[in-house]
């Protein structure tokens, strides 16, 4: 990709590249450097005393976000939650587009805002709100210079800033942070060396299996990706990150809601990426993954699976999937190794399918138009 005119481009985006390797690229590789810095984090702890004090008053805990953050969101309430059974305390922990926190908060209890960059719009007003509704507030980020910041309370600040817009570092970080209060919340021995280690062992495993998952995606016309528990977290990013890195049209569907009736509307032209990593409540899940695969046989829907060890077991072979990304066996706590697995399997998935389809995914298609108008249409309006 070569530009004549790139007087548009200033500070404010990312490094202008005119092909791989991408900042992206770089992004994944320097993952595995995240996980002693931010699991050693000491705000970690203000923040999981909160969490413990919000739910032992039985108060709404609510992470906020847009976009990846979002997800990260998702991630670190799913992350929150668990630790909160295992201390068996009763409290709830819920995921919410910061958008819809900012019109409609909860009152009293603890509001995290996730914003790698420190200055999305949506998530400053919702912890705005959050305040003027009594509760505490919590921010994780990079940028605690930034505007969300200035409504934070409490703010877990991370180590690496994401240098490509199609963000990677951005969610792995959330995650990470999430787990970092989980642990404080209710230890599980979870040491830093162990999350590199399996990290660096993930992007090995993945990165050797995405080539022949790409190539079976982009011929379709949409794509689909379906999990459920935690592999609902990575059935939606990933679906962002092809949209946004490939730009292939991707829609998340929950494993139920997908067999329930969206796949009426699946057939050759909709490859399906199925992810069974979340080893709770297995036998159900995998009852339900299975009945997928059987139906997309007679449909033609091609099927890339993101699999562990045991869901690889039973399920692969299976005459409807045609690539299996393995993430292997879990060495990490439930549900953070699930989390993290399918994290680096959908970023390596979506690389390769950047490199199939010839695109730049760290500007996110501002280098075209009309996207960088429309982008700076959206930028207008002050979000």
């Amino acid at each position: 990709m070569t530009l004549t005119d790139t007087s548009w481009h200033d500070p404010t985006f990312p490094e202008l590249r005119d092909g791989p390797p991408w900042l992206m690229a770089e992004m994944i590789a320097a993952t595995p450097e995240l996980a002693r810095p931010i699991l050693g984090a000491p705000a970690a702890a203000d923040v999981a005393a909160a969490v413990v004090a919000a739910a032992r008053a039985r108060d709404p805990i609510v992470v906020v976000g847009c976009g990846t953050s979002l997800h990260g969101a998702m991630a670190v309430a799913d992350l929150l939650e668990a630790a909160l059974e295992r201390a068996s305390l009763r409290g709830s922990v819920e995921a919410r587009d910061a958008l819809e926190a900012a019109l409609q908060p909860r009152a009293g209890g603890l509001a995290i805002g996730v914003s790698h960059d420190g200055a999305t719009r949506a998530t400053a007003l919702a912890l705005e709100a959050a305040t003027l509704a009594g509760a505490r507030t919590g921010l994780l980020t990079r940028r605690a210079d930034e505007a969300v910041a200035k409504h934070a309370e409490l703010v877990l600040e991370t180590t690496l800033h994401d240098r490509s817009w199609c963000h990677t570092v951005a969610f792995s970080s959330a995650i990470l942070a999430g787990a970092a209060i989980a642990e404080r919340v209710a230890p599980q021995g979870l040491d830093g060396g162990a999350a590199e280690a399996r990290l660096r062992e993930l992007l090995e495993r993945t990165g050797a299996a995405v080539d022949p998952a790409a190539a079976a995606l982009l011929p379709g016309r949409l794509t689909i990706a379906t999990g459920s528990g935690a592999d609902r977290v990575t059935a939606r990013e990933l679906g962002l990150k092809l949209e946004e890195g490939a730009h292939r049209p991707t829609a998340h569907r929950d494993l139920e809601m997908l067999l329930h009736g969206h796949l009426v509307a699946c057939g050759d032209d909709t490859p399906i990426v199925l992810v069974a990593v979340d080893d709770r409540g297995r036998p159900r899940r995998l009852e339900r993954a299975r009945h997928l695969l059987d139906a997309a046989v007679p449909l033609g829907a091609p099927v890339v699976g993101i699999l562990d060890a045991q869901a690889a077991e039973s399920l692969g072979g299976h005459p409807a999937l045609r690539a299996v990304v393995p993430t292997g066996r879990a060495t990490l706590p439930t549900p953070l190794d699930a989390i993290l697995a399918g994290a680096v399997a959908l970023q390596t998935l979506t690389l390769a399918a950047v490199h199939h389809a010839g695109t730049n995914p760290d500007l996110i298609r501002r280098e075209q138009e009309p996207w960088r108008t429309a982008a700076a249409a959206l930028d207008g309006g002050g979000w």
